[in-house]
């Protein structure tokens, strides 16, 4: 792109550089947002392994519920991220589980100015976001 079409303040640089700014940006991705869910996983805390083995196959409403609150209470999760860990569909989960939940008052949402946020997560009603001011 040549100097003159660019914006005021751009500058043109090589697909490595912004490679590595990215990387630099990530060291901690728990801190950036919200991580995929092999990073949480590998951080997932020995009682909620345990708790995600229960519920793995056909659990009890109230089990799998716990279970989303204690996941939810350690971190900020998206649907997908619940999905993954939980094993289960990702549209079952929103509709059956997690918009009852935050209707009761049991979760509720990370940027609840909005619902349609690119980061929107859940968080145990009363637990602090360690990762969003």
């Amino acid at each position: 792109m040549d100097e003159k079409r660019q914006k005021p303040g751009w500058r043109q640089v090589k697909f490595g550089d912004v490679v590595q700014l990215a990387k630099a940006r990530s060291q901690d991705p728990l801190a950036d947002g919200v991580a995929s869910p092999a990073i949480q996983l590998a951080t997932l805390p020995p009682e909620l392994a345990t708790i995600l083995a229960t519920l793995k196959g056909r659990a009890s409403t109230e089990a799998l519920r716990g279970g989303i609150l204690r996941l939810c209470a350690w971190t900020p999760l998206t649907v997908e991220q619940l999905a993954t860990f939980l094993e289960k569909d990702r549209h079952y989960l929103r509709n059956k589980h997690l918009r009852p939940m935050v209707r009761d008052g049991l979760l509720r949402f990370r940027y609840p100015e909005s619902a349609k946020h690119p980061h929107q997560a859940y968080i145990t009603a009363g637990a602090e976001d360690k990762n969003h001011g």
